[in-house]
């Protein structure tokens, strides 16, 4: 995820398919060092014209919210961080080798009602994003959500420092829609103040969209929570 950032900030691309067959493992010297590899997804954030050189699709519970709910929508190094977030869980929950995930699979096909099983049973992007903003929203959401399929350790507890600063920034808290009510706030203003501007009050914006103007700040914290974890 440093090279992730170095890859932004010096030739502003994104990854945008992160998975666990894109994160390799190599010993250099003795000690382990993470390597991100396949960028056929990557594209120029700058440039929007850019197309993908892979018609490798991002795995659906892998995706980052915003860009479940509209492909085109703006990306940030924030998406493929939201990414690893998910990918991390899956990891702690599901296992790390292929035996361990086809054993948890035949325990989740059993069960009335599986963990997180919208995130890869859903067929319908937008709701899972719903689904993710609901478990995503806060830490009691986060915990109530991923805690019972996540066994206590390491793993874990690097979920849940990432998840805290990714969506509990003071300036952008939360992952719920406030769609409804900007539309209400809206359609009020708009019958009051007839051809007047309607600016959004910034309590009824998106905390995902607001998110937009910490990136820097969070893609900071999220690395040095990183190396704290190390």
């Amino acid at each position: 995820m440093s090279t992730h950032d170095q890859l932004f900030q010096q030739g502003r691309l994104l990854h945008r398919n992160l998975r666990d067959t894109n994160i390799c493992y190599r010993t250099i010297e003795d000690e382990v060092v993470g390597m991100l590899v396949e960028f056929a997804n990557a594209i120029d954030i700058d440039d929007n014209a850019l197309e993908p050189r892979s018609h490798m699709t991002a795995i659906r519970a892998l995706q980052s919210i915003r860009s479940l709910e509209d492909a085109a929508a703006p990306r940030s190094p924030l998406d493929d961080w939201e990414s690893l977030l998910y990918l991390i869980i899956f990891l702690g929950a599901y296992g790390i080798n292929e035996e361990e995930r086809r054993a948890f699979f035949v325990r989740q096909q059993e069960s009335r009602e599986p963990p997180l099983a919208y995130w890869i049973t859903g067929e319908v992007a937008a709701t899972i994003a719903a689904h993710k903003r609901k478990d995503m929203h806060c830490a009691d959401a986060f915990d109530e959500a991923v805690s019972p399929i996540m066994p206590a350790g390491p793993l874990y507890d690097l979920a849940v420092a990432i998840h805290g600063v990714l969506f509990c920034h003071p300036g952008c808290a939360g992952a719920r829609g406030r769609s409804q009510a900007l539309r209400r706030a809206r359609q009020a203003f708009n019958r009051d103040n007839p051809g007047a501007e309607f600016i959004p009050p910034r309590n009824l914006i998106d905390p995902l969209v607001l998110r937009d103007e910490y990136v820097e700040e969070i893609v900071a914290a999220l690395l040095l929570v990183l190396a704290d974890h190390r």
